[in-house]
């Protein structure tokens, strides 16, 4: 970690795996994420969805940092056995020490404007 970012302590391969998103997976409308909290919003199952990842624990996913121009992850939604799971790969080899970033794809903008992560 370093200043709330994630630094990879080794090399990883494009298209690996990550990490995994940990949060409140609730559908969209039942909990409104407050401006402090990390969030994720994506559709599954023909459904909008918000992760709430604002517990601090020892996940990985709430600490990447956001970049337009340099990202090498990138989200992604899958079927788990109890619905959506949130998980991260690489879009491209990253050596170690890179910082790991993502486009937040403005999840602070209005349901209109937002882009929106598909399963």
């Amino acid at each position: 970690l370093r200043n709330r970012g994630v630094v990879t302590t080794a090399p990883r391969n494009k298209n690996d795996f990550i990490f995994r998103y940990v949060g409140q997976i609730c559908p969209l409308g039942t909990q409104s994420p407050k401006k402090e909290e990390y969030a994720i919003y994506f559709r599954y199952a023909d459904r909008k969805y918000v992760c709430i990842a604002d517990e601090e624990d020892n996940s990985l996913g709430r600490l990447c940092n956001h970049s337009l121009s340099r990202q090498n992850l990138k989200p992604a939604v899958i079927q788990g056995d109890n619905g959506p799971i949130i998980y991260f790969y690489a879009l491209k080899d990253i050596p170690p020490n890179e910082e790991l970033l993502w486009n937040y794809n403005d999840s602070d903008a209005s349901e209109e404007d937002r882009v929106w992560l598909k399963a």
